[in-house]
């Protein structure tokens, strides 16, 4: 039986012709299979059957079928290999059911048309949905004097002034201002990455990182700093910078007061006070405090030199090797001592001299 044979089944609740135009030719013909999945082990999902009221009186269920037509047209995607929704230049067949109060055709209870992307609505949700195109935002905090497009993102938004936090993990106890947060956050505990990136198979718990990750393969740096121009792929690592020209170090150690620009340096600064070494080596069993050094650390295995010399080729482990190499060939002599004022070219022969200063011996 193929597909559109299948959805005779289905046209007591959807228009066939309807449903049928909007598959690609090559699956309006494609086999359903009949027996278990080969994927999962599990049946196809039967198509609904309808519900009744009274005796011989049909309920209509109009978002309920179209919702149970893409969970079947998601499941013969599986074994097809095939988009259902590739016609509309979707890339997943509940993208179509990304907005539910929306419908691609005009209905008893969704009679509102959007001029901008021709969906339907019901009158409670038109000006809602409006609001994605027009960039209105009518909600406004009274605290901060942001702006949101729905009660509930200025809602929501309100909970950080309140310092609320409804959402609870029942594995840690941990909690939420957000359900989403909450939601991003369980995948912690269960392993779940469902967002993988198509280039390199690397996977993630939230699609934010999956975006943030993926500026990587595309180089696009779109946070720029006003002040020097330098620009970042996350909008926190310009947040961080541009406290270099404020001087602002808004992270400061509780044990010895000492402050950082980034929360991410204070907690590395801790480990000096704690001794904790979390990041192992699993091949020699080394550790260390912070996980750019066991990444150095392994070159030492692998055998990896990633920093070229541009002047003679040479090639090494350490960036900092290959800065100290390059005033070979410049003059330069980075390493700066504070006593003194002797500069020197490697940031060792600095260290050594230093204890000439502090009287330390090696």
């Amino acid at each position: 039986m193929n597909f559109v044979d299948n959805l005779h089944k289905w046209t007591s609740r959807m228009d066939l012709e309807f449903v049928s135009s909007k598959l690609p030719q090559a699956l309006r013909n494609s086999k359903v299979p009949e027996s278990r999945c080969s994927t999962s082990g599990a049946h196809p999902p039967a198509a609904p059957q309808p519900r009744t009221g009274r005796p011989g009186v049909r309920v209509k269920e109009e978002d309920e079928s179209v919702e149970d037509f893409f969970h079947f047209a998601q499941h013969l995607q599986q074994q097809t290999g095939e988009c259902l929704t590739a016609c509309c230049g979707a890339s997943d067949p509940k993208s179509l059911l990304t907005e539910p109060q929306a419908s691609a055709r005009p209905s008893a209870d969704r009679p509102y048309h959007c001029q901008d992307c021709g969906k339907y609505f019901r009158i409670n949700d038109i000006k809602r949905h409006q609001r994605i195109h027009s960039g209105e935002r009518p909600f406004p905090c009274f605290q901060c004097g942001k702006n949101f497009p729905t009660s509930g993102d200025l809602k929501r938004h309100e909970r950080i002034h309140t310092g609320e936090r409804p959402y609870a993990c029942l594995q840690c106890g941990k909690s939420f201002s957000d359900s989403g947060h909450l939601k991003q956050h369980e995948r912690m505990h269960s392993g779940e990455r469902p967002y993988q990136c198509p280039q390199c198979a690397k996977r993630f718990y939230r699609s934010g990182d999956l975006k943030r990750h993926l500026r990587i393969h595309s180089g696009e740096r779109p946070y720029k700093c006003l002040q020097c121009e330098k620009s970042f792929s996350d909008s926190g690592h310009l947040r961080g910078h541009q406290r270099i020209h404020t001087g602002e170090r808004p992270h400061r150690c509780t044990l010895c007061q000492k402050s950082f620009f980034r929360s991410g340096d204070l907690k590395r600064h801790h480990r000096t006070h704690t001794g904790e070494r979390p990041y192992q080596c699993f091949q020699c069993g080394k550790s260390f405090s912070e996980s750019g050094h066991l990444k150095e650390h392994r070159r030492i295995h692998t055998g990896e030199k990633p920093y070229r010399c541009s002047h003679c080729d040479k090639s090494f482990s350490r960036l900092e090797r290959l800065k100290g190499h390059q005033s070979i060939h410049t003059g330069e002599r980075p390493f700066h001592c504070a006593h003194c004022g002797k500069n020197f070219f490697r940031s060792g022969e600095l260290k050594r001299h230093q204890r000439i200063h502090s009287g330390e011996r090696a």
